[in-house]
């Protein structure tokens, strides 16, 4: 892979909350790789639509509209990608009633170049505030935004389904009874837009061509390919390694059908500079391909991608932390392409009524989250004082028969 990027010229962007969802507070300044890490149901998906959504406001320099045009935007943009007919439904319930909840984004070039919005909610409705430095120049990632939801193997098998439904609507008469059209929010919609819109680009899009081909040989054992169906729509088959016949992508194994979609966005549509967002790419995967997995993540930090997943997996951030011990080495190979330094890895740790922190990476351990260890000692503790037992009931049991 060539064009190895330099991410130390990116702008800082800084995200806060408050009583957002399920989130207490927590403030996450995005780096180039961006970790969510902590138990289900902790707010790690609504932080990572929070960031698509605001990247969908904001994306590029300081807004030059008057705060009630923001505003608006940023209400429409956060009830579309969160499925809501009202935001009060973001707010955090404290007792019986939902507490005062705040966003605030900050994006800087250094101390003296910067601009920000605060949003707050309150039972008195909505209020935006802006804070712009005179002439600031600062800018957020100006490329596009993707996100890859949890349910995106899910909404693979259904593309079929959409894409009847499509089909049946375009062919009925002026004044007929339309068929209902399944319903999809913003995200998974955008998600299945990529998707039937596939269209490969090999003369623009070299590193991420590679990318992809490295992910079909590590991870996948095998290649997709992707021909037009008779009615126009992409049809996805897989070829394992060695084998002469194509698998239907819903024949496919599930890994297959995890990862199809990220191959697929690499070969098509991600570019240098865009925002791509994953959620639990570990799922489905055996431990050797999740690390495996985190060298793809590595490779596109190197090739110019921001990228944010979530993630339950510590093979993966214990991936991810050798690759930033390799980072540190000043003979790097020449070969190289999935080394990370420190200062472009953030990983955050989100707990059950507890804030959102920031887990330390160190040489010496890498980035550990204390829980994952309590998990190991109790499990260790509860097989050890089992064995006893088992050992103890054999000792009664060869004492009776003697």
């Amino acid at each position: 892979m060539s064009n190895l990027n330099d991410t130390a010229q990116q702008p800082k962007v800084e995200i806060a909350v408050q009583n957002f969802g399920p989130i207490p507070e927590g403030t996450v300044d995005l780096r180039p790789l961006t970790v969510f890490l902590g138990p289900s149901n902790t707010g790690k998906t609504y932080f990572a639509t929070l960031v698509y959504a605001l990247h969908g406001v904001f994306a590029g320099s300081a807004p030059k509209v008057s705060e009630d045009i923001v505003r608006t935007a940023l209400e429409t943009e956060l009830r579309n990608c969160f499925d809501l007919e009202t935001l009060s439904a973001l707010r955090r319930m404290t007792g019986e009633h939902p507490a005062e909840m705040s966003i605030s984004l900050k994006v800087c070039n250094g101390a003296s170049d910067s601009w920000g919005i605060q949003m707050t909610a309150s039972d008195a409705g909505w209020t935006l505030r802006s804070e712009t430095d005179n002439g600031s120049a600062a800018s957020w990632y100006s490329g596009n935004r993707y996100y890859l939801p949890a349910t995106r193997s899910g909404l693979m098998q259904q593309q079929r389904l959409v894409a009847g439904s499509l089909r049946e609507r375009a062919t009925y008469m002026k004044g007929e009874h339309l068929p209902e059209m399944p319903f999809l929010s913003c995200i998974p919609a955008a998600f299945l837009q990529h998707i039937f819109g596939y269209k490969e680009d090999k003369t623009r899009n070299g590193n991420m061509q590679y990318l992809a081909k490295r992910l079909e040989a590590e991870v996948l054992s095998g290649h997709l390919h992707v021909s037009a169906s008779r009615h126009g729509y992409p049809e996805v088959c897989y070829r394992p390694h060695g084998a002469k016949t194509e698998l239907a992508l819903r024949h496919a194994s599930s890994v297959v059908m995890e990862l199809a979609p990220l191959v697929l966005l690499l070969r098509s549509v991600v570019r240098p500079g865009d925002l791509l967002i994953m959620e639990e790419p570990e799922a489905h995967l055996h431990p050797g391909a999740q690390t495996n997995l985190a060298l793809t993540l590595g490779r596109l930090v190197r090739a110019g991608v921001k990228v944010l997943v979530t993630t339950h997996s510590d093979w993966l951030v214990e991936e991810i932390s050798t690759l930033m011990l390799e980072g540190m080495l000043d003979d790097k190979a020449e070969e190289a392409e999935t080394w990370l330094l420190p200062e472009e890895v953030g990983v955050w740790r989100f707990r059950r009524c507890g804030a959102v922190a920031e887990l330390p990476f160190e040489v010496r351990g890498g980035i550990y989250p204390e829980e994952y260890e309590d998990v190991s000692e109790t499990q260790y503790n509860r097989a050890v004082a089992l064995q006893a037992h088992v050992e103890k009931q054999k000792g009664g049991s060869a004492s009776e028969s003697t």
